[in-house]
């Protein structure tokens, strides 16, 4: 879509992907800002253009989005870029779960609050997550947890795996309450989500009541985490 410019960082909020048309390419740019019409999304080449930023600008940033190929640059600056754009969510974009595990446990260690946004979903799962993040939600996928992938192709035969934390919450759940879980997690309203399942609003928000509850989450917003997470973990939807 765009590279960044003087002129073009004009709107209220803008959103940042911090790599190249490789990475970030411009149907991306595109569905991102189709998504999200307030935020004007630009693409800049390396994390030093971001401190070129003048500081009203940087204060308009809602999302900063970077590449994997820039996780070390990432780390080393991410104090100082954290400090600059201080309402800004700064996430990791990855294709290799190893290279997003290490700098997890390299951002825990400096306790670096960052998101991270899986490249290789599908775009109404990958949209999800970048509606999270844009909301300022930090997302963690759980396969950035997963102790077999951290043993490597080494590791010998690999034991079933034990049903995570989200799984089984979501397993208490009934398939209609799934149902509308799973719309929640699209970012829909409720009037959408009664008007697709041919539900009065009323019982859409009983159900969001109900699914709150028996997950043990304070808002739709943590419920739709808990059930991105499960879909992470699994590869697919939730059941």
């Amino acid at each position: 879509m765009r590279d960044f410019t003087s002129t073009n960082m004009n709107q209220t909020e803008c959103g940042v992907f911090v790599g190249n048309s490789l990475d970030f390419s411009n149907t991306v740019l595109r569905f991102a800002s189709a998504e999200f019409e307030c935020i004007d999304f630009v693409r800049v080449a390396s994390l030093d253009a971001l401190f070129g930023f003048a500081a009203d600008k940087a204060r308009q940033c809602r999302v900063i989005i970077v590449s994997e190929a820039q996780a070390e640059e990432l780390h080393n600056n991410i104090t100082v870029l954290q400090d600059r754009f201080a309402p800004a969510q700064f996430v990791l974009a990855y294709r290799k779960p190893e290279i997003a595990r290490d700098f997890l446990l390299r951002s825990a260690r400096c306790e670096a609050r960052i998101g991270f946004l899986p490249m290789s979903l599908e775009v109404d799962r990958w949209m999800a997550i970048l509606r999270l993040l844009v909301c300022g939600e930090r997302y963690i996928p759980c396969e950035l947890f997963d102790s077999d992938l951290a043993a490597g192709p080494d590791a010998g035969v690999v034991a079933p795996r034990t049903p995570s934390p989200a799984a089984a919450k979501l397993a208490t759940l009934t398939e209609r309450e799934l149902q509308v879980l799973s719309s929640v997690s699209q970012g829909k309203q409720n009037k959408i989500i009664a008007a697709e399942m041919e539900l009065s609003e009323h019982t859409v928000k009983l159900h969001i009541h109900n699914m709150i509850s028996k997950l043990g989450v304070n808002n739709r917003t943590e419920a739709a985490i808990c059930y991105l997470a499960d879909q992470s973990a699994a590869g697919g939807p939730a059941r």
